[in-house]
């Protein structure tokens, strides 16, 4: 589930990502300083689809 994960969002324009699921949250750490809110909706749709976690056990982390 990690890599297809991975695969979508860098399939939307993120040049890379990498995706950590725990037993009820899920971290995603992308290649990117700043995200804007538009990319942050579509990288939660994207893990929300895939990993059926709830909307706030999902962090999205951008690189710094």
């Amino acid at each position: 589930a990690e890599l297809v994960i991975e695969n979508l969002i860098k399939a939307k324009g993120i040049k890379d990502a990498i995706v950590i699921i725990h037993r009820d949250n899920v971290s995603v750490i992308v290649d990117k300083t700043e995200l804007v809110p538009e990319e942050v909706a579509m990288i939660l749709d994207i893990v929300k689809r895939e990993s059926s976690k709830d909307t706030n056990n999902i962090k999205v982390i951008p690189k710094i």
